[in-house]
């Protein structure tokens, strides 16, 4: 398909109409579909249905000029999707009515079919999926060099920005030096490769046989990081979203990252997060190697930096170029304005299919005002960000917003939901 259309992760423009088009297509930052391997392809079909809660997020986010193009499988559950544009009004919410179904491959051919030719049109990523609708064969390239974890270790001595202890080490090597290999590592140690986004491309490595295990996942890659494990409990990840103009690159946000078993479930967003300047410096030298890779643009791009951060150290441990896992609900907070000092948990969580009704009568009675943000201490509200329409054994996911007290929060839903449902709430309690 040949287009002229401005396609990418950019930052929304806040005058013009935007079209909104969120493909789950992570996974193909690297790698076309026919390549995938077995491990790849599991988080390919993972990330479709994952995407869905992410990509309903723009529509409390959008301005009423807007284009949101969303996955057809919603029409499973329209009536709950209905329910949740009524608790967005309902909190005082305006959105665009432009909102398009199209079937999972479609997507971005339905986005372009919409948009006018000037528009801009948001999605994730730069990828292979998106490479097959429209040519952006130059940005694809330049996307994988910024997303590269190899890039990112091979030029932080020369740019100066701190790491974890890492070693770059090719297939052959590993192969050859075998168990020595561990004798220059410390003792606790992660395998990280290119390919997958969040921690699909992250394993922690105790000894040969677990690299091995870890390097058979990736058929076509030659190159492993093999990073120093960093001990979190003296040492806090956070997720950092900058915009990176052709002007330079602008802060935008900054939060706690929820982690369960490896993996990103959610972020906590506290007031009034403030970087030292160690931390700044740190950020501003590896936003230079970001540049030096192209990812820049005169409207914006997306980006988020992983770190693992204390008062006195701060260590880079990823570059996400692409829209992140919390920029939605931070491009929420700027939109409302919010600026109560309390700390909002957005997180994923699952619920029963037999306790949807009583989960959409808990959010009605609970539901943020943004006319009314002020929050006792010991309270709380919550916004529906969005769900996914396919359910699980017998759950479905939904992405929740909690704005205050949230062990007030998750003792309630303990008290009045079945075990089946919330049960993501006790892990996101122990980052409060």
């Amino acid at each position: 398909m040949l287009t002229n259309h401005k396609i990418g992760p950019y930052f929304p423009s806040l005058d013009k109409p935007v079209t909104y088009c969120m493909a789950g297509d992570e996974p193909l930052m690297f790698l076309p579909k026919y390549s995938l391997n077995p491990k790849q392809l599991n988080h390919l079909n993972m990330m479709r249905y994952g995407i869905l809660p992410y990509a309903m997020a723009a529509v409390p986010f959008s301005n009423s000029h807007d284009n949101i193009v969303l996955d057809s499988a919603f029409l499973k559950m329209k009536s709950l999707f209905d329910q949740h544009l009524e608790c967005y009004v309902l909190a005082g919410i305006t959105y665009s009515a432009n909102i398009y179904f199209a079937p999972t491959e479609s997507l971005y051919q339905k986005a372009i079919t919409i948009s006018d030719p000037e528009q801009m049109i948001c999605c994730v990523c730069y990828s292979h999926e998106l490479n097959d609708t429209i040519n952006i064969q130059d940005r694809l390239d330049m996307s994988k060099q910024a997303n590269s974890k190899i890039h990112l270790i091979s030029n932080a001595q020369n740019k100066k920005y701190q790491i974890p202890q890492s070693f770059i080490v090719s297939k052959q090597e590993i192969l050859e030096k075998q168990n020595s290999l561990f004798n220059d590592y410390p003792s606790e140690v992660l395998c990280k490769a290119d390919g997958l986004g969040g921690g699909y491309n992250v394993g922690e490595i105790k000894n040969f046989n677990d690299l091995m295990n870890e390097i058979d996942n990736f058929t076509q890659v030659d190159q492993f990081v093999i990073q120093q494990k960093i001990d979190k409990s003296i040492y806090t990840e956070y997720a950092i979203d900058f915009i990176m103009k052709e002007s330079g690159a602008e802060f935008y946000s900054a939060r706690k990252k929820l982690t369960y078993n490896n993996q990103w479930f959610g972020n906590l967003f506290e007031p009034n997060v403030q970087l030292n300047d160690i931390q700044k410096k740190n950020l501003d030298l590896c936003l230079q190697h970001l540049r030096d890779t192209g990812y820049f643009s005169q409207d914006g791009y997306v980006c988020c930096v992983d770190v693992l951060q204390n008062d006195t150290a701060q260590y880079i441990l990823e570059i996400n170029a692409r829209w992140s896992g919390g920029f939605p609900i931070a491009k929420f907070l700027k939109k409302i304005n919010y600026q109560a000092n309390v700390k909002i948990t957005a997180y994923i969580d699952y619920i029963s299919l037999d306790e949807l009704d009583q989960y959409i009568q808990f959010v009605k009675h609970h539901l943020l005002s943004i006319n009314n943000i002020n929050i006792p201490d010991d309270e709380f509200k919550v916004f529906p960000t969005g769900f996914c329409p396919v359910a699980n054994d017998n759950k479905i996911c939904v992405w929740l917003s909690v704005f205050g007290n949230f062990d007030a929060f998750s003792k309630l839903v303990a008290n009045q939901f079945s075990n089946e449902s919330f049960t993501m709430a006790k892990f996101a309690l122990e980052y409060h």
